[in-house]
């Protein structure tokens, strides 16, 4: 019996977005509440058009559609590193904004390579499309908000 791999794809993913959201938590002792709104405006601010690029690449022919996925990841990036830093730096001050940014900036790259892999993996597999392309999208907060967490030295200190 054969297995379906694209069946899986969307735990697989699944269980990669709990652990980065996971791993931004421990981080820090950070409460879980003042991550989601990073994680939520690098999804929607980076992700959502780095998905929307990636299916438009799809109708591109040959060295197009490679350099149109450079383009989604290079968007997705630019555009959640913007989103969460600054929903992140909004919530809470750090020690080291420049790191943190520094941080966010390679998280959004991470996150929005691993986005537009599942946009491309969502367009293919049958039924949970959306479910994969939404955990495309959240890849970009949630890793830019742990490039964040790693990246910003903990809370800063009081004045």
């Amino acid at each position: 019996m054969a297995v379906d791999w694209r069946r899986w794809i969307g735990w697989a993913a699944l269980l990669l977005f709990a652990g980065v959201m996971g791993a931004a938590a421990v981080v820090y002792q950070e409460r879980r509440r003042r991550l989601l709104a990073p994680i939520a405006a690098g999804a929607v601010v980076g992700g959502v058009p780095a998905l929307w690029v990636t299916a438009v690449c799809t109708m591109l022919p040959g060295m197009a559609f490679l350099i149109g996925l450079g383009i989604a990841c290079a968007v997705g990036a630019g555009l959640g590193t913007v989103g969460a830093w600054t929903a992140r730096l909004r919530s809470a001050p750090c020690q080291r904004p420049a790191l943190a940014f520094v941080g966010t900036l390679l998280g959004a790259i991470v996150g929005s390579v691993l986005c537009v892999l599942l946009g491309l993996a969502a367009l293919r597999i049958e039924g949970d499309r959306l479910f994969v392309a939404a955990l495309g999208a959240g890849m970009v907060g949630a890793c830019a908000t742990l490039g964040f967490q790693l990246g910003a030295g903990g809370p800063a200190p009081p004045a």
